[in-house]
């Protein structure tokens, strides 16, 4: 299976429990995501038309099922908060980078009503390119402080 494979990989280099933490944000990172097709195509012309060039073809790399999924980029991001729920107790923080400012409209209340104790949007932007990393959490403070103790001992509380 794909999970004795990166246990066997990682077994040298971090704990059970921070193994079990890198496997779920690698099966979570399995799904498709990002903009639908015409949202990227869209998004792709109006960067080329700024820019007063021709476009170029594709501008990014990967394989065609890794850039889109059908219902976009939001779409992604909610089933992302769904299936983090399953991990809640195994995964310190969850996060994705976020295109789309729209897409964050619904998804800290969703994750509150999830159970996510700290739902953090942190706004990042290199020259004229904006973006958002979205992280959360379903452990309270107290969780952190026993999760920091028994896997991260040279860390500073």
């Amino acid at each position: 299976s794909h999970f004795t494979t990166l246990r066997k990989m990682l077994t040298c280099f971090f704990s059970h429990a921070q193994i079990l933490s890198i496997y779920t944000v690698f099966l979570l990172s399995q799904a498709k995501r990002s903009p639908s097709a015409g949202q990227a195509q869209q998004a792709n012309e109006r960067k080329w038309r700024g820019l007063d060039k021709t476009p170029s073809g594709r501008n990014f790399g990967g394989r065609a099922n890794e850039l889109y999924c059908d219902d976009g980029e939001a779409g992604f991001l909610q089933r992302m908060a769904a299936q983090s729920k399953t991990f809640a107790q195994q995964v310190f923080w969850f996060t994705s980078l976020v295109a789309s400012a729209d897409s964050l409209k619904t998804l800290p209340e969703q994750l509150r009503a999830l159970g996510a104790t700290d739902v953090r949007v942190i706004d990042m932007s290199q020259g004229n390119k904006r973006s958002r990393l979205l992280a959360w959490t379903y452990l309270d403070k107290k969780q952190r402080r026993a999760w920091r103790r028994a896997r991260w001992p040279a860390t500073r509380i």
